[in-house]
């Protein structure tokens, strides 16, 4: 029997029945919210070959409630049909039924179990399951034997915390509804059978002191052999074991005279007895004041405003005792009734009223007295009869100002002190009337008092604005003649005034007077002012005579002209000139002079000149217009010619085509001349005129030319370019060529791909020298075959020609062949067939590391204690200069083969992955793209492929064509930047609307996309990997996120995870939070994660609505394919004996453990990789644990299964236990090749590549 057993027994006095059998899964934490599907489990377990044929009792186990009456022998049919009935007597209980066979099986029969028209209870859906066994032609008779009990047989001082009682049989072992276990005195609990184990798990401790009595009866096998009853004692000693603290203690009352306490009931395994309250001040130790069974207590002997400490003890019957936390409270003071005495309020000083608005009242009072404290005074205010309402709440002196009233008011007030108990008292009421306002403040003077503009017949003036307490009602402006007396002229409340009553050529005295309500009055200064005289409106007379003084050159004109007379006089020209046909400009704006040397004319430009006469008063007349025509100006500057001459195609045997940068010129360029010379001769000219470029047909094959090109322009001055020597290739070229064919095979190929043909075809191909080993075979359109000779790997050529329909004969060139080496498979085919076959080793016993010598590189042995095939892949090294100090696999979890397994990528020490032969082991190139940071992963179909994200961040899935070998060919194979199709995350309509600073989104640098590369699980996070905001599920085929996980507001503000991957199916996604584990802080589980409190390691649905607990902790862990295909998690688990469990990603249930007793786990790295051979991984245990071990530094495989059997493969020879140094074994895709990395016992980075090759049919065969 090879399922997990469940078993749940009902105490009925000191007996327990047996209520189930197997769940198959073996999680007794299982619950209906993980049972989402109906399902059946038989055992032994479906499909189970080697079966013997007296098989008497299969149980069927149901995942959900069966209606009972679609359960009978009308719908179970047997193939071949044997009698059988069965047993439901467990249907309605545990969802157990027995199929109970009589007589037995025929041998060597494979029979088919069928069962139809299931129904789960309360539905009207049916099911139907079918499995087959196949038997043997053998019996089994052998009764179970018990080998063990736990505790032993007679044992002594059994620890009354004692966490299983357990029975081992030497073979699995199966129940029935007769089955019992008796255990007296009764002890409450679960019982799990685990294959051949069934034990015990008491729910609360044992009794001390106390003798026990086991039996067990009703077990037998499959196959009807009944095991003797079993029959065992123990004892238990004293009970040490304290009661738990009765904490937290508490205060739920504290007054001046009483204190009550509270406390939390401790338990205690055996029996509790009291309480004991324990009290303590600053002067007094702590004493017991009082003994009780009670959880509170209330303590009225307390003094006033004392400090004290309490305590509580719990004892139990055997006197053992445990303290609750110390609490410190401090009683209250006793109350105060008592009020102050009342104050007398009187005027500090006669109330003022500072304006129109404003008055202030200064009071004041005695000091109050209390019994224990005057605390403040309040200040309160009524107008004339009205209400008090407060001025001032909470004063500490005895004098207050009141700068809130208003003139000529009547107000009361009262003065009111308090205490600190809320007493208070209130004082006399003192009654007035503030004094009316009176204003006898002047204006300020009106300031900067001046003339704005003044003419023959009006003066304008304006000044500053006066300021008034209360305000400026108007101003009044005074005036004079000459010194005569000031009158008032105007009122006015602008501050402008213009005077209309002036004569011309007359001067005046101003002064402005500013007015307030009151009448008071603020004089400004005096200013006197000048009327102007009667305007000036004669014209001076036209300048004559304007003309060149002497002959214009290209640079310079030179003017003059006769004076002007004007009735008041000229005080000066005005000289405009423009471009004939444009506008105006003003040279000159006023000079004396009557001569002008204009300096900024240029050449052979045609001007027009004007002169203008004006006066003071701004009167103007102008000359008539004079027309002056620059000459031109000598140009001897040659153009400035960067010519860059170069080809712009490649030469041909018949053209040379040519370019050449423009040139510049002060006047202008109007063309290029190109010279051509051949082979030293005389340069001629090819072509004249304004093109940058010329194409010359006029060349021959296999010539030398020399080209330059000159600029030039209208005046004849010319600029030469650079020289450019160009050879025009041979009529025919034959180029070398390089192919590669594997070991002994034939190689076609084509020798026309990269040659030149000549235009007199035909052209043919034919052979000059042939190869030096093997036989190479030319067709006259270039196509051969070459045939290596037996045995030969390595590099061979030969050499050929082209010819063409005139006889011509192109250049000789070489062809040169590389045969691989003979591929691995051969190779340990050879050496497996030479020595047996692989025989492989599933014991684990424990075995030395073997003294080998460290081999060379592509050299291949048989492991000499497990016999695989193994060579060592590389050479760091020798194989490339551009490999580091190290050459070996990333990491477990990274698949390093490509689709079709015939290279590899490797990863050196400097970040940077080469690529390898995967047959020749060959290294082809160093992949110019940084490791760790691309997260690599292989296409799943094209073997040319290669996923990576963003490498400086992003939002992108990129793909890389590493068939080409500059590494330039890439394409964006998704940008969720731009994905709308967006589930799980209502109103958003992009990822910029989830997470705009998430930047960044990967897998952790572990994780991988689904099997078909379809899904993929993301981490998104800001470009300084610093802020973590949640995940996505990607679907590549359909351009959406199909998922969202945010930390925040789905996971409680958890931060991000260490890693994650899909599952192999895409269904799934297993996440790894490390930290923080399920280990009960800060508000996480103790047991597994759950959706929104998540911990450890789990599993998603890829639409982030359900969640199953893998694990308590996260790390050293791959997902992988069962051999039944289903999704599992394979990891170490932490908790108990560090065995290796497989786990269902959909129930969360444990498929199966790979025992090994690692304990913490930290010492192994997993491989789930082999994702087109299901039901395999490859496990490697790095050096530093304990050498005893079976599995010390050893890589071997695991089989996916209910009862998991190993391979063996080899000690990988790595030492110490630094991280790099470890093997981190990974698992080729069809799990016929593992490698890993060694440094053979030597430094700590002098590590390489190795690999294991195992037969395909050996794994098929197990």
């Amino acid at each position: 029997m090879n399922c997990m057993k469940l078993a749940r027994f009902l105490i009925l006095t000191s007996v327990f029945i047996l209520l189930s059998a197997c769940s198959g899964s073996g999680d007794s934490q299982s619950s209906a919210a993980q049972e989402e599907k109906f399902e059946m489990i038989a055992v032994p377990t479906k499909g189970q070959n080697a079966i013997a044929q007296n098989l008497k009792l299969v149980s069927l186990s149901f995942s959900k409630a069966v209606e009972p009456d679609s359960v009978s022998t009308d719908n179970i049919i047997i193939t071949p049909a044997v009698n059988f009935e069965l047993d439901t007597s467990l249907l309605v209980t545990r969802r157990v039924v027995f199929i109970i066979i009589s007589g037995g099986l025929e041998p060597n029969q494979e029979y088919t179990f069928d069962i139809n028209n299931i129904k789960e209870l309360g539905t009207t859906v049916e099911s139907n399951f079918s499995w087959d066994y196949s038997t043997l032609d053998d019996i089994d008779s052998t009764a179970p034997t018990m080998l063990s009990t736990l505790p032993t047989n007679n044992a002594n001082d059994v620890s009354d915390r004692a966490n299983k009682i357990q029975v081992t049989f030497d073979e699995d072992i199966n129940i029935s509804s007769n089955s019992n276990f008796t255990i007296s005195p009764a002890v409450t609990g679960a019982i799990r059978i685990n294959n051949n184990t069934i034990e015990l798990t008491p729910a609360n401790a044992l009794s001390a002191n106390q003798n026990y009595t086991v039996s067990l009866n009703g077990i037998s096998d499959s196959f009807g052999n009944d095991a003797d009853d079993v029959f065992f004692t123990f004892s238990t000693g004293a009970d040490t074991t304290a009661p738990t603290s009765p904490s937290p203690l508490t205060s739920t009352l504290v007054t001046d005279s009483r204190v009550n306490l509270s406390w939390s009931a401790s338990t205690d395994i055996n029996g509790f007895n009291n309480y004991q309250v324990f009290r303590g001040t600053v002067s007094q130790n702590m004493v017991a004041i009082s003994t009780t069974s009670s959880l509170t207590f209330s303590d009225t002997s307390v003094s006033p405003l004392t400090a004290y400490v309490y305590q509580v003890i719990a004892r139990d019957d055997a006197g053992n005792a445990s303290a609750s936390n110390l609490l410190n409270v401090s009683t209250l003071q006793m109350p105060d009734n008592q009020a102050p005495t009342a104050v007398t309020l009187t005027t500090a000083s006669t109330p003022i009223s500072s304006s129109p608005t404003n008055s202030s009242v200064a009071l004041t009072w005695n000091s109050a007295s209390d019994n224990v404290a005057v605390t403040g005074y309040r200040v309160e205010r009524a107008l004339g009869s009205g209400s008090f309402s407060t001025l001032a709440a909470n004063l500490a002196s005895t004098n207050f100002t009141d700068n809130s009233a208003t003139p000529s008011t009547a107000y009361r007030y009262h003065v009111i002190a308090f205490d600190g108990a809320g007493n208070e008292s209130t004082s006399n009421t003192l009654s007035l009337t503030t004094p009316a306002f009176i204003d006898a403040i002047s204006p300020s003077a009106p300031g900067s008092l001046q003339a704005t503009n003044m003419t023959d017949a009006l003066i304008s003036i304006r000044w500053n604005a006066s300021s008034d307490n209360i305000a400026v009602t108007g101003y009044r402006v005074m005036k004079a003649l000459g010194s005569g007396s000031l009158s008032l002229l105007s009122t006015t409340s602008s501050l402008t005034f213009t005077d209309n009553a002036i004569a011309p050529s007359t001067g005046y005295r101003y002064q402005i007077i500013a007015v307030d309500g009151a009448g008071n009055t603020a004089a400004s200064s005096i200013i006197t002012v000048n009327s102007l005289a009667t305007p000036d409106v004669t014209a001076p007379t036209s300048p004559t005579g304007l003309s060149t003084s002497a002959s214009p050159t290209s640079s310079n004109v030179q003017l003059s002209w006769n004076a002007s007379t004007d009735d008041v006089g000229v005080t000066g020209y005005k000289l405009n000139r423009r471009v004939s046909g444009g506008s105006w400009v003003t040279l000159v704006n006023s000079q004396l002079a009557t001569t002008f040397n204009d300096a900024s004319v240029s050449q052979s430009t045609n001007y027009q000149y004007q002169v203008f006469a004006f006066d003071m008063a701004g009167n103007q007349s102008a000359s008539s217009v004079l027309d002056v025509a620059t000459p031109a100006e000598p140009d001897t500057t040659a153009p400035v010619f960067s010519a860059n001459l170069r080809t712009s195609a490649t030469p041909s045997s018949t053209s040379v085509a040519v370019q050449w940068n423009a040139a510049s010129d002060n006047v202008g360029v109007i063309g290029y001349r190109l010279m051509k010379s051949t082979n030293g001769a005389t340069a001629v000219a090819v072509a004249n005129g304004t093109s940058l470029s010329f194409t010359d047909s006029g060349v021959s094959e296999s010539t030398s030319y020399r080209y330059q090109v000159f600029a030039y322009d209208l005046a004849g001055n010319e600029t030469a370019s650079n020289f450019l020597d160009v050879t025009t290739p041979q009529l025919m070229n034959a180029a070398n060529d390089t192919f590669s064919t594997p070991f002994e095979t034939a190689l076609n190929g084509n020798l026309s791909i990269n040659d030149s043909v000549s235009p007199n075809s035909p052209n043919t191909w034919v052979l000059v020298a042939q190869a030096a080993s093997g036989t190479a075979a030319i067709n006259s359109n270039g196509s051969f075959i070459y045939t290596p000779a037996t045995g030969f790997s390595g590099s061979v050529s030969f050499t050929y020609q082209m010819r063409d329909s005139l006889s011509n004969f192109s250049n000789t060139a070489t062809a040169t062949i590389t045969v691989q080496a003979q591929q691995a498979a051969t190779a340990c085919g050879t050496l497996y067939a030479n020595n047996g076959g692989f025989n492989p080793v599933t014991s684990r016993t424990v075995t030395s590391i073997p003294n080998i010598t460290k081999p060379a590189k592509g050299a291949h042995y048989l492991d000499p204690d497990y016999g695989a095939c193994i060579v060592r892949v590389s050479d760091h090294n020798n194989d490339s200069a551009t490999i580091a100090n190290r050459i070996v696999p990333d990491y477990s979890r990274r698949q390093v083969f490509n689709a079709d397994q015939s290279r590899m990528l490797l990863l050196s020490s400097d970040g940077f992955w080469h690529l390898y032969d995967a047959n020749t082991y060959s290294h082809i190139r160093r992949v110019s793209l940084q490791g760790d940071s691309v997260e690599f992963q292989w296409h799943p179909t094209d073997p040319n492929l290669l996923y990576r994200m963003a490498y400086n961040g992003g939002r992108q899935i990129i793909l890389h064509d590493l068939s080409d070998t500059t590494d330039n060919t890439s394409s964006v194979a998704a940008d969720f930047t731009n994905v709308t199709s967006i589930n799980g995350y209502p109103g958003a309509t992009s990822i910029n609307s989830i997470w705009p600073n998430a930047t960044r989104f990967l897998t952790g640098e572990e994780g991988a996309p689904s099997r078909d590369g379809r899904y993929w699980a993301l981490m998104g996070m800001s470009n300084d990997f610093n802020t973590q905001y949640g995940i996505i599920v990607y679907d590549l085929q359909t351009d959406a996120i199909v998922g969202v996980y945010d930390y925040a507001t789905d996971g409680g503000g958890i931060g991000g995870p260490n890693n994650l991957s899909m599952s192999p199916s895409g269904t799934h996604v297993v996440v790894l939070w490390n930290p923080p584990a399920c280990d009960g802080q800060n508000g996480r589980p103790v047991g597994r994660g759950t959706l929104n409190n998540p911990c450890g390691t789990m599993s998603f649905n890829k639409d982030f609505t359900q969640a199953t607990g893998l694990a308590l902790n996260g790390e050293h862990g791959d997902t992988a394919t069962d051999i039944n295909g289903r999704d599992v998690y394979v990891g170490i688990e932490y908790q108990s004996l560090g065995a290796i469990e497989i786990i269902d990603l959909e129930t969360g249930n444990l498929v199966a453990n790979i025992e090994t007793n690692m304990w913490i786990g930290g010492a192994v790295h997993i491989s789930g990789r082999a994702l087109d051979k299901p039901g395999w991984v490859v496990i490697s245990h790095y050096a530093g644990s304990t050498v005893n071990a079976w599995y010390n530094q050893e890589v071997f495989l695991a089989k996916l299964d209910t009862n998991p059997v190993i391979v063996r493969l080899a000690k990988h020879q790595s030492n110490p236990a630094d991280y790099w140094s470890q093997p981190h074994a990974t698992i080729s895709r069809d799990a016929s090749k593992v490698v890993w990395g060694s440094n053979w016992g030597g430094a700590v980075l002098d590590l390489d590549t190795y690999m294991a090759t195992v037969p395909i049919e050996v794994l098929d065969g197990l």
